[in-house]
């Protein structure tokens, strides 16, 4: 069985004056390899200092 709830009262709709609507991606790079290996390694040495 399925509910579905509105999140939103319908004494308050959304409106939407911009009818032009884009999606804006992140600046997607490329990674070298070794240095992301290191920044993982340095990443989680943090997170373990962290929880000492």
């Amino acid at each position: 069985m399925l509910y579905i709830m509105p999140w939103q009262g319908i004494t308050n709709p959304i409106a939407l004056s911009d009818k032009e609507m884009q999606v804006q991606l992140p600046d997607f790079r490329p990674i070298h390899p070794k240095s992301f290996q290191q920044q993982v390694s340095e990443f989680n040495e943090q997170q373990a200092q962290v929880k000492e």
